[in-house]
């Protein structure tokens, strides 16, 4: 991961005397559209579950899930379906603890950070998620530095520039740092479909 600081020499070049809290927050809003427009940041966990919880959380820290590609139990692959479909206040009396021998059918997100699985069961969940930055991030992760720096700059700076009255306000360098943005956007779309390797699985994940 990460910190923020890590892409200011990227944007204060352009937007000098801007200050540090505001630069944060438009480096994560950049990084939140590129990561919803592109998928770029996807994430593979496993973990065990007890079959007692009602959410699971999956998500890393900084991180909320923006789509849930795929879930499996036990490699049996849950259907995905809407929150209001597995919502524990909803469920049917045998559903709300792991009974022998029944498996989940399906999974909805939940929080920004954790999944429902329906019925409870006690097992390995595996979730492939595309993932987005919370708005308090304030580490991001290796992929967006490593290969989108450059874009994601462009869209703090373009964001920073728009602002009105500001020593580095400036709508026509505004409009020129949008155009990078957007083309990058656009370019890396489905940017995981083309060979982002996923992180070896792990039996918890790391955080814990």
């Amino acid at each position: 991961m990460k910190y923020l600081t890590d892409f200011y020499s990227a944007v204060l070049l352009h937007v000098g005397g801007a200050p540090f809290p505001l630069v944060n927050e438009k480096l994560i809003d950049a990084a939140r559209e590129f990561c919803e427009r592109t998928r770029c940041w996807r994430d593979v966990q496993t973990f065990r579950t007890n079959g007692d919880e009602d959410e699971l959380s999956c998500a890393p820290p900084d991180a909320a899930i923006y789509e849930l590609e795929e879930v499996w139990f036990d490699n049996h692959k849950l259907a995905r379906v809407p929150f209001k479909e597995v919502d524990p206040a909803s469920w049917p009396q045998d559903w709300q603890r792991p009974t022998a021998g029944i498996l989940p059918v399906c999974v909805a997100q939940a929080d920004y950070n954790s999944i429902v699985i329906a019925p409870k069961a006690a097992g390995t969940v595996r979730a492939s998620m595309y993932l987005t930055p919370t708005p308090d991030a304030q580490t991001l992760p290796d992929v967006l530095y490593d290969r989108f720096r450059e874009a994601i700059a462009n869209g703090a700076i373009a964001r920073l520039c728009t602002l009105p009255d500001q020593p580095y306000s400036d709508f026509n360098k505004a409009a020129a740092f949008t155009g990078l943005f957007e083309a990058a956007c656009d370019k890396n779309f489905r940017f995981n479909k083309r060979g982002q390797q996923r992180a070896p699985t792990r039996v918890r994940p790391s955080w814990f």
